[in-house]
């Protein structure tokens, strides 16, 4: 027995259980080791339990960890996969430009899709090949060397589905156009009797061949009057078909603004006298616009004449323009009858009328705002509304203003998130007279597209370090009515045989490094011909 300081006795414990307890330190060890061995399990369960094949490839592009999707994806084992490259899940003439993408990717890792706006494929061990989406993200290592994890999903399911959906767009179109080549055919074939019809009919009121009775001028005015209106419909129905089958061509040249609103305004003027409707001329408007005269005074006749019919005697109906982001906006308001809120966004569809006119009749074909909205649209502007019940309506078209001989240098818009690559572009372009303005990321350029409109942009495709790249920015600009007209070129270390850049609506696309002469040649051929080329 042992005995303490105060003579109490203790009883003896084994040698050998006091060896078998840990000391303190050493158990926290034992327990750490113990959670991370856990942690790591659970990890490796989890990436085995996810349906996509995941992967990890080193600096040297070999496979060091693969979950178990691969082995139903790929047909290999996560074991035969290790060390092997990453290319022996590629395609094998696709094979050498993964190379040069992997190195590109290396070169400003970031979590991203890979080969954005790209269809991508992958190989089976069996040689077969599947369309997948693949997303990379950078590991950072103890070695400095970053892994890049590849998250690969199949997608032949949606490729079957776009296909389908494709061939049932196509289909659509097919039939669309042949409706359309139908419609302008007949309209053509019903011209002829009813010019013979106009022709006898007012050959009859000048009375030439004969004095007409009352009755029988009335019955003759009410002939020219029908007659006018199916002319009117046929003339409808012909536009529609021809834009819809696109067979329409417009011109794009300048013509000044002024003449043209102040010549639909005297023309429509009896007709708003006989409604007792105030038609004011239009405020002066110095703008020349860029478009097609006859299409763009079909558009204010169209708008003015609806404007005259929907508004009670007494009303006014009023033309304005003005200058907006280097677009010139054409106003039509009205002090009418309104247009109900739920019909705002039909406005513009085939045969939609709202409502009957203040005489409680409905007048038109309606197709008149059908066919503005695809006129404006085609001459590359836009078309909106606004309106308020017993108010009025306002309806503001856009076109592209002109740029002349004495008005400001070419404004190109560079978009570069590297400040010395935009340097080196604006140090080329300002000396030559064009307006530089710089942008490093997507938002900017957005804004600044908005705020002062540029006449070409330069667009860097691969911006690392930003949220989107600039195919995002490049799908944007193309998918607006109002910016998919300006012409974007392309200058990015990428060839455009691997970007998907030209297809989406580049005007052109320039491999860095780009020398001067060559910019200066792409910007001449793609800005339109009417802007005035500094040194050109």
């Amino acid at each position: 027995m042992a005995t303490d300081s105060k003579g109490h006795t203790a009883p003896d414990i084994p040698r050998s259980l006091v060896e078998r307890v840990p000391v303190t330190d050493t158990h926290e060890r034992w327990l750490a080791e113990q959670e991370r061995a856990d942690a790591e399990k659970q990890f490796h369960d989890l990436l085995d339990a996810a349906p996509d094949a995941v992967l990890e490839i080193n600096h040297e592009g070999k496979i060091v960890r693969a979950n178990a999707a691969v082995r139903e994806l790929f047909g290999y084992s996560p074991e035969e996969l290790f060390l092997q490259p990453v290319e022996v899940l590629i395609p094998d003439e696709l094979r050498s430009n993964h190379r040069v993408n992997r190195s590109v990717y290396e070169s400003a890792p970031a979590k991203r899709p890979m080969g954005s706006g790209l269809d991508l494929y992958a190989q089976r061990r069996d040689g077969t090949r599947f369309p997948v989406d693949i997303v990379l993200s950078p590991i950072p290592t103890a070695s400095g060397k970053f892994h890049t994890a590849a998250i690969v999903r199949n997608i032949t399911h949606r490729k079957q589905e776009e296909i389908l959906l494709r061939e049932a767009r196509t289909q659509a179109e097919s039939a669309n156009r042949a409706k359309s080549e139908f419609l302008a055919s007949m309209s053509h074939e019903l011209r002829s009797p009813l010019n013979t019809i106009m022709g006898y009919t007012q050959l009859l009121a000048e009375e030439t061949i004969g004095p007409l009775n009352e009755t029988q001028r009335r019955f003759v005015q009410n002939i020219e009057r029908d007659s006018q209106h199916l002319r009117d419909l046929i003339n409808d129905i012909l536009d529609i078909s021809r834009i819809e089958a696109g067979q329409l061509d417009l011109k794009r040249e300048p013509f000044p603004l002024a003449p043209l609103l102040q010549e639909v305004v005297t023309s429509l003027q009896p007709m708003a006298t006989e409604r007792q409707v105030r038609l004011d001329n239009p405020e002066h408007c110095p703008a020349t616009v860029v478009g097609d005269a006859f299409r763009t005074r079909q558009v204010v006749i169209n708008l003015l004449t609806n404007a005259v019919k929907f508004t009670q005697p007494g009303g006014s109906v009023q033309i304005r323009s003005r200058s907006v982001h280097g677009k010139i906006a054409v106003s039509v308001d009205d002090s009418g009858i309104g247009i109900p809120a739920e019909h705002l966004t039909s406005i513009f569809d085939r045969f939609h009328q709202v409502s009957s006119t203040p005489k409680g009749v409905k007048e038109g074909t309606g197709l008149g705002l059908a066919i503005t909205k695809k006129l404006v649209e085609q001459m590359g502007g836009t078309i909106e509304v606004t309106s308020e019940l017993d108010k009025g309506s306002k309806f503001t078209f856009t076109l592209d203003g002109w740029i002349g001989a004495d008005d400001a240098a070419i404004k190109v818009l560079v978009v570069e998130d590297e400040p010395r690559s935009a340097q080196l572009l604006d140090d080329y372009l300002s000396p030559e007279g064009y307006r530089v303005t710089i942008c490093h990321n997507i938002e900017a350029a957005l804004q600044a597209v908005a705020a002062n409109r540029p006449q070409v942009i330069l667009l860097d495709l691969l911006m690392p370090r930003q949220a989107s790249d600039g195919l995002h920015l490049l799908k944007l600009l193309k998918a607006a009515v109002d910016t998919r007209s300006i012409p974007v070129v392309v200058v990015s270390v990428l060839e455009p045989s691997i970007s998907p850049a030209l297809t989406i609506g580049a005007a052109a696309h320039l491999t860095k490094p780009v020398h001067k002469q060559q910019l200066l040649d792409v910007l001449r051929r793609v800005v339109p011909a009417h802007e005035n080329h500094p040194g050109g």
